[in-house]
């Protein structure tokens, strides 16, 4: 009986493991997912991946997003939205922040709606 708990637990811990890593690779995942938007701040049009402040920022949000994603598959773990409404988060480094933001994009239907002279997503 002790030997079975034993490798229950073991088995246990392993698991856990295995999921730190998977959500390590899920954050880099998305944050690489993101650089590829080409996303760009200022009027010299810096790269945004290139200010630490907002890469970090960007961090944050794949980090909450992966950990979100664990418990809700149903949540992208990638970052959706625009720039425009995730800029002011980004900076704050408020992991409640950037959850509501989350939640606020995720809420949002899926099609595209139309509102006056503008598409939004």
């Amino acid at each position: 009986m002790k030997t079975n708990l034993i490798v229950t637990v073991f088995f246990a811990c392993l698991h856990q493991n295995v999921s730190a890593n998977e959500l390590g690779l899920l954050e880099k995942d998305c944050f690489n997912e993101w650089k590829t938007r080409q996303w760009v701040l200022g009027e010299d049009k810096t790269p945004a991946y290139e200010v630490p402040r907002f890469a970090k920022g960007i961090k944050q949000i794949c980090e909450t997003r992966a950990r979100l994603f664990k418990t809700n598959p149903d949540i992208s773990p990638y970052i959706q939205g625009r720039i425009a409404e995730s800029a002011p988060y980004i900076f704050s480094g408020d992991n409640k922040a950037y959850e509501s933001l989350i939640m606020k994009i995720e809420e949002r239907s899926s099609k595209p709606q139309f509102s006056g002279a503008y598409m939004r997503d």
